[in-house]
């Protein structure tokens, strides 16, 4: 593995408000008093920027959606999104701006078919991914480009339409979009939004971030906590899906692993589960429609695999561990969730060596001229499965 050559550094930063889909600014935002952000995995990201009324001008005439927050390190662009909420708090002199990245418009979209179903008989989970993606944005495109790799995990998945004449329409209920693509998330599909561009497919694989980024103990600020969680540690994981859940298609919608076949019994353990004990866990996904367990790969299995590979043995993870200016990552390749470090780290009482594991959030804070930039690292893994207390 051939190390980087970049640092960190200590970055300033300049804060925009811009119109719906990031083509005309409206203002800078001056007298930023305090700036937080960050990037998630699989999830929508936050921002929040507060200022004092000196700078209370332009945001008289700024409204949520109508508007964005762009931010700005060093001139590069680091974050965008739509404002969401606001606080004009006259006694304290000061006026607080909420955003999220440009995902949240998922949240905001339904799925709405006329006259044709979506309906496909097999497909793999990106290009489901990739069609919830598209029919929520041509909706009312929100100036967003995005790039989904395959991820080799076959589904189906049925959105039924109504009758464009006659008003008639099965199936009773409008999904949220962005329910749905966390869905997809939890079988396979990772994605993250940087700026204006989603990063999906799977991005463990398909890594979209420059690599060679290996962190010892001085590139933290002071040793990171290193959290070690049995509390959803399972040895054998049992997932059911389908519409029919594990009552209505028992054969074809349940999935075992590891596999055995009947009931287990002490002479069936194997190593983890003699080691640890049997610590069964049971996960239901009844969005899946119609999967056949029989034939691998599919979502179900994905689930239950994907879950014991990450937590067949306790869960160690690294929260918010803060990096020094020192740490040899390029803030714009090298931050992106889903990129994969390795960690020698001795300073803390359980050591880490050559452990290698995937970013999952960015959390940046500025306040007084003084940047903190601190990461959360996960195990390797496809889910999206988020260990904490």
């Amino acid at each position: 593995m051939q190390p980087n050559n970049h640092v960190l550094g200590c970055g300033t930063y300049r804060v925009f408000v811009q119109y719906r889909g990031g083509l005309v600014y409206t203002c800078e935002l001056l007298d930023v008093t305090n700036l937080t952000f960050t990037r998630v995995l699989n999830e929508t990201s936050e921002c929040s920027v507060t200022v004092t009324t000196g700078c209370c001008g332009c945001l008289a005439e700024v409204n949520p959606w109508e508007h964005e927050i762009a931010v700005f390190r060093d001139d590069d662009l680091v974050w965008c999104g739509p404002i969401i909420d606001m606080d004009f708090d006259a006694a304290a002199e000061t006026v607080q701006l909420y955003a999220k990245d440009l995902l949240v418009w998922a949240d905001n979209r339904v799925v709405e078919l006329a006259n044709i179903d979506y309906d496909p008989s097999a497909t793999d989970l990106s290009d489901a991914y990739q069609w919830l993606l598209e029919h929520a944005y041509c909706k009312d495109p929100w100036g967003m480009t995005w790039g989904i790799d395959p991820v080799g995990i076959p589904i189906e998945r049925y959105y039924p339409a109504f009758d464009k004449a006659g008003g008639e329409r099965w199936g009773g209920v409008y999904v949220a979009i962005g329910d749905e693509l966390r869905t997809l998330a939890e079988a396979g599909v990772d994605y993250t939004i940087i700026n204006r561009h989603l990063w999906g497919g799977s991005i463990e694989v398909v890594n979209p971030v420059g690599g060679g980024v290996v962190l010892i103990d001085h590139h933290f600020k002071q040793a990171p906590v290193v959290k070690v969680t049995g509390s959803k540690q399972a040895t054998r994981f049992i997932s059911a899906g389908g519409d029919g859940g594990y009552s209505g298609y028992y054969d074809d919608q349940i999935y075992v692993y590891p596999p055995v076949v009947g009931p287990i019994s002490p002479s069936m353990l194997d190593q983890y589960q003699q080691r640890f004990g049997l610590i069964e866990k049971f996960s239901t996904t009844p969005t899946y429609d119609d999967v056949d367990t029989t034939s691998l790969p599919n979502a179900i299995a994905q689930d239950a695999k994907t879950r014991w590979d990450l937590l067949v043995t306790p869960y160690t993870y690294i929260e918010s561990g803060e990096l020094d200016n020192s740490a040899p990552i390029d803030f714009g390749t090298d931050l992106i969730p889903g990129a994969i470090y390795t960690l020698l780290l001795s300073a803390t009482c359980r050591p880490l060596s050559y452990n290698q594991m995937r970013l999952k959030k960015v959390e940046v804070s500025y306040a007084g001229n003084e940047e903190s930039v601190a990461i959360t690292l996960q195990p390797l893994g496809t889910s999206s499965v988020d260990q904490g207390t």
